[in-house]
């Protein structure tokens, strides 16, 4: 006789499934020296959620001068809203799907310099996406953006100022609404800069779109001549590199922002970026 095996119990019961990961900076310089970032902190959670802190300041000399910080913290936090409902899911008496998620990301990093020569400096940045799991009749979770911010930038001491705007990336919180943005001129008229689209209101990528948070990079008074601002999110840099800002990479279900990101070909060549956050969370089976 087969025993009847109770409901949470069951292996293919439906769950959800968390992630977040936040990571206050990274990568490596490959030449003339081979220095991989070795960050001391960074946060990611569990496929049950729960909550991953780091608060660290930068470790003396450690990148052999390529890049310094001050501070920097990462934060990552999976939970079920409502903390009966959970309860009574321990009980086995609702489902795990009627219950509403939340999933936070968060990175920050503070007096960053880079080059041997500390060509680049900045005072602050931060990154923040939040997460809810998907509604009824949805595949997808809303994943808006949070705070995002740089200040106190400068290159060769030249100040610069990026402006962000989060609007479309909070009202179109999905994939789906992303693509349905898109097609509509009235979208596109206004936001079409951010998502890079083409002639005609044509994405290069529709299954992995990339955009920027950046509406507009200036300097704030004299002009660095050595450097050139293209577009509304790059700023490429004589016997330096190019350096990205607020990108962002948007999936089915899945968002990644990387606040700064830089290509380096100069005494320290190799690749760099930070603050970088990512979640999705998903249902499974």
């Amino acid at each position: 006789m087969l025993l009847k095996m109770p409901p949470q119990a069951d292996p293919l019961r439906r769950r959800f499934v968390f992630r977040g990961n936040a990571a206050a900076f990274g990568g490596r310089f490959v030449r003339p020296d081979d220095v991989s970032l070795e960050m001391p902190g960074a946060s990611s959670l569990s496929v049950v959620g729960g909550r991953s802190v780091s608060t660290f300041t930068g470790p003396a000399d450690k990148f052999k001068g390529y890049l310094s910080f001050e501070s920097a913290s990462t934060f990552a936090e999976g939970k079920f809203d409502d903390r009966a409902q959970a309860i009574e899911l321990t009980h086995g008496r609702v489902k795990e799907e009627t219950l509403v998620t939340s999933t936070r990301v968060r990175a920050e990093i503070n007096k960053l310099t880079v080059g041997t020569e500390k060509r680049l400096t900045v005072g602050r940045m931060v990154a923040e996406l939040l997460s809810t799991s998907p509604k009824a009749g949805s595949r997808e979770p809303s994943i808006p953006v949070g705070e995002v911010s740089i200040s106190g930038l400068a290159i060769d001491g030249f100040r610069l100022r990026i402006t962000f705007n989060s609007k479309p990336f909070i009202e179109q919180d999905t994939h789906a609404r992303v693509l349905r943005g898109v097609a509509s001129p009235a979208f596109v008229k206004q936001f079409g800069k951010q998502f890079f689209v083409g002639r005609g209101g044509v994405l290069k990528n529709r299954r992995q779109v990339h955009a920027t948070l950046a509406t507009k990079v200036e300097w704030e008074g004299e002009r660095n001549p050595k450097a050139e601002i293209v577009g509304n999110h790059m700023v490429v840099v004589k016997d330096f590199g190019r350096i990205f800002f607020g990108e962002i990479l948007i999936r089915a279900g899945e968002r990644r922002v990387t606040l700064m990101r830089l290509e380096l070909g100069s005494d320290g060549g190799g690749m760099a970026g930070g603050p970088d956050v990512d979640t999705n969370g998903s249902y499974s089976p």
